[in-house]
């Protein structure tokens, strides 16, 4: 919800999806979507938008045979210590997935607590990871 003083632009996102008759479906500039009844439209006008967005061809890698695949919770680099103890009782396990990865804070910054150790032992258990 947000207060909006007269005068403000606004974007008309769906004229369809309107909860009412005589309203509009908006978006002010910092991205609030609500709905404003028509009568306090005074301007509007259509502007086509343009964008050089370019959407990015993702591949895929595929196999013939399936995949046993497991998540290996990982909190702190020793885990590669008992690696071995924990995929071998899983009979026909391809692949392994540590969760090395996290992210700190809401700027996005990641830790990593990988290993190259890790990965040397996974591949001599006979696993991808």
């Amino acid at each position: 919800l947000a207060e909006l003083p007269a005068g403000t632009s606004l974007m008309c996102v769906n004229m369809e999806e309107v909860p009412k008759k005589g309203f509009s479906k908006v978006m002010t500039k910092e991205g609030i979507i609500g709905y404003v009844k028509n009568k306090h439209i005074k301007e509007s006008y259509y502007k086509t938008l343009s964008s050089n967005f370019k959407e990015p061809e993702y591949t895929s890698q595929t196999r013939p045979e399936k995949i046993n695949l497991v998540f290996h919770q990982v909190f702190n680099k020793d885990a590669v210590s008992n690696l071995e103890a924990l995929v071998k009782p899983a009979k026909g396990l391809d692949v392994i997935v540590p969760t090395w990865f996290s992210v700190n804070d809401v700027s996005g910054t990641i830790s990593s607590i990988a290993t190259e150790e890790y990965v040397k032992k996974a591949n001599d258990l006979g696993l991808e990871v």
